[in-house]
């Protein structure tokens, strides 16, 4: 689940084109797999169009060992090229 949000005082509807990564190990080694490696939803849409706010969800299929450590998101607005937001979140850590 990722929810991106507005916080500028505009009416203005926002635009932007997603990109994601996943960092992770796999065999001992580390590996970083692209959104279209994992997604498994081939509909998800990359250009996004929202005001105030926006949730994205989605299931992810990592290979067979395959242990995720952070997500890497970067989101470019359109019309602009120096109006992108990168930002790297841990992946959380669930009991087994």
């Amino acid at each position: 689940k990722l929810v991106l949000t507005n916080v500028a005082k505009s009416a203005n509807i926002i635009e932007v084109t997603m990109g994601m990564s996943i960092e992770g190990m796999n065999e001992g080694e580390s590996q970083i797999l692209s959104l279209d490696q994992v997604v498994t939803d081939s509909k998800l849409n990359r250009n996004i169009k929202f005001k105030n706010f926006k949730r994205i969800e989605g299931d992810l299929n990592f290979p067979v060992g395959f242990k995720p450590l952070r997500v890497a998101v970067d989101l470019r607005q359109k019309g602009s090229r120096k109006s992108t937001i990168k930002r790297v979140f841990e992946w959380p850590v669930t009991a087994g």
